[in-house]
């Protein structure tokens, strides 16, 4: 297992947890994600699926961990033929607006590049999520596309977003 500190911008230190891989530390994470899941999303994932992807030897799942070892958030990466898909960004309404999203797609786009080689990430993003689209656009990331009515509870359009560029 790896760590890798970084500060938020308010002053708080978080720890990423790099290649959840360890199957004592996903079921005891596991309970975190799902909260994190049902605050974030109408369709929130379900346990299995957690399982499922980090049973995949093309998956990443990051986590920022607080000082009390409470989990701030997350992000789940697939490498799908040298593409970085990007299946989820949650991180816990108390801890938003601190430089946690960020870094954890930062931080997984750094280490889908390094052990799959991607070189390309792509994304949807709700059409009204203003903070997440700043977000990836600061990230390089660029609409390329909408998905009409891919969203649903409420049903709304989907931004695809791209990073073609990652590392030039």
């Amino acid at each position: 297992m790896r760590f890798r500190t970084f500060v938020s911008e308010n002053g708080d230190s978080c720890m990423i947890i790099t290649n959840i891989r360890d199957k004592e530390l996903i079921i005891d994470l596991i309970p975190s994600l799902l909260i994190i899941e049902e605050e974030c999303f109408s369709h929130p994932w379900h346990e299995e699926s957690f399982i499922e992807l980090m049973n995949s030897k093309d998956a990443l799942i990051l986590a920022a961990i607080d000082k009390d070892d409470k989990v701030a958030g997350y992000i789940s990466l697939l490498n799908v033929v040298g593409e970085g898909q990007i299946l989820n960004v949650a991180v816990r309404e108390a801890y938003r607006r601190r430089g946690i999203a960020q870094t954890l797609v930062s931080e997984a786009m750094r280490q889908a590049s390094a052990g799959f080689g991607d070189t390309e990430f792509t994304l949807e993003v709700r059409k009204s999520n203003m903070g997440a689209r700043a977000l990836y656009e600061k990230l390089g990331f660029i609409c390329e596309g909408i998905r009409p009515g891919y969203y649903s509870d409420p049903v709304e359009d989907a931004c695809i977003y791209w990073n073609r560029n990652y590392g030039n």
